[in-house]
């Protein structure tokens, strides 16, 4: 290009002249033809390139999958050492007992700002440590100190206050040790 033929190529490039006969024929011969050649060769690269690159990502991702399948069967592992899991039954029982509502407060939102409950939160309702898995479920339904208190919050009258006592205090072993707590309307209230 810095023949005198090459400059005078490069300014037909950027000027609005027609180019001679003969500079047809030069422009079509050594810039077009050799150009789409080089332009061929460059686009097959690419295609290579491009086909290396879908190949790296393939594997890639096989071993983005493989490394998370994996991380989740240590986090099982981890999750068996957890400290938790060796609690004896006795303490158990005692976070049981202390994760209920013996006072059933209605506001059960005076935690410090940022604070609050992890998992159901604190309760009357026993059932609500049953929910954690099987191995708590057993233990909370064979202690009987959970189940002591029954409390009842429906509309009843009387009569049928009467009649779900008996049944309640017949269906225990001793009913000295169950406490019973009633919540709600008679019908009289409501009719």
């Amino acid at each position: 290009m810095n023949s005198p033929l090459g400059f005078r190529l490069q300014h037909l490039t950027s000027t609005n002249e027609e180019p001679s006969s003969s500079e047809c024929f030069t422009i079509r011969k050594h810039y077009i033809e050799n150009g789409e050649e080089r332009l061929a060769a460059l686009n097959d690269q690419i295609a290579q390139a491009q086909a290396a690159v879908a190949q790296a990502q393939a594997i890639v991702d096989s071993l983005t999958k493989r490394a998370e399948e994996e991380e989740k069967v240590l986090n099982q592992y981890r999750c068996t050492l957890a400290p938790i899991r060796r609690v004896p039954c006795d303490i158990l029982i005692e976070i049981f007992l202390f994760s209920r509502d013996w006072e059933h407060k209605e506001d059960k939102k005076n935690y410090p700002k940022g604070y609050g409950t992890a998992g159901p939160a604190p309760g009357w309702n026993p059932l609500l440590t049953t929910h954690i898995c099987s191995a708590r479920r057993r233990i909370a339904f064979s202690s009987p100190i959970l189940w002591t208190t029954v409390r009842a919050e429906c509309i009843f009258d009387e009569q049928c206050l009467g009649d779900f006592s008996i049944r309640i205090f017949q269906g225990t072993t001793d009913p000295r040790s169950l406490g019973r707590h009633w919540n709600g309307c008679v019908r009289t209230c409501i009719g």
